[in-house]
């Protein structure tokens, strides 16, 4: 037959069908394995085991969140603001540095938008831990957890706040669960901290404070 160019017309349309088939064959045969390439290479969803939660903090952060919120107060004194938790209804645990010595006054507003009188009635400048009465408040104490009885990783939110941002709410993970730091045990956490945290719930994922 000579070369391609120079074929006999009939000659070109059975050697055109025999590569147009051997194209498809060739097609076919490779569309499978592209196929299962490009499964292998998508992301996967996983999907929770049984009892397992889905995401951090399970499907019910937000839930957890608006609880702690309710038991959660913004603190006022003088410039400076932070936040702190009831612990009974009219108790609330803050840190030391917000709301100063024993017998100071604060104003304390909660997240229903009312302001309340607080009275300084213990106050650990070392621990940095101060506790204040706020008569009249009635609120949902925060239930206590067990800080030594979650690990690393575990899905914690802090609530405060933060450059006077009233009942900011951020989510992190427990990093640590065991640090001393001068004698005094701390928990190191990842999460979004800024001035005006202080005093403020760290909530573990069955919303208690820890």
């Amino acid at each position: 037959l000579g070369s391609w160019g120079l074929a006999a017309p009939r000659a070109r349309l059975p050697v055109a069908v025999l590569a147009g088939s051997l194209f498809l064959g060739a097609v076919a045969l490779l569309l499978p394995r592209f196929r299962s390439a490009r499964t292998a290479l998508a992301p996967r969803t996983a999907k929770p085991e049984n009892g397992a939660r889905a995401g951090a903090m399970g499907q019910g952060s937000r839930e957890i969140a608006e609880r702690a919120i309710r038991s959660t107060a913004t603190l006022l004194q003088g410039d400076s603001s932070g936040a702190g938790f009831f612990v009974a209804p009219e108790v609330l645990v803050t840190a030391a540095h917000v709301v100063g010595e024993k017998s100071s006054s604060v104003e304390v507003r909660l997240s229903d938008g009312s302001a309340h009188d607080g009275h300084v009635e213990r106050s650990d400048a070392w621990l940095d831990i101060a506790l204040v009465r706020v008569q009249g408040a009635a609120t949902q104490p925060l239930p206590l957890g067990d800080a030594t009885a979650i690990g690393p990783g575990a899905p914690v939110i802090a609530i405060g706040t933060p450059r006077g941002l009233d009942f900011s709410v951020t989510r992190g993970i427990l990093s640590h669960g065991s640090r001393n730091v001068l004698g005094v045990a701390h928990l190191q956490f990842d999460a979004s901290i800024n001035a005006g945290n202080s005093g403020g719930p760290l909530v573990d994922e069955e919303g208690r404070a820890i």
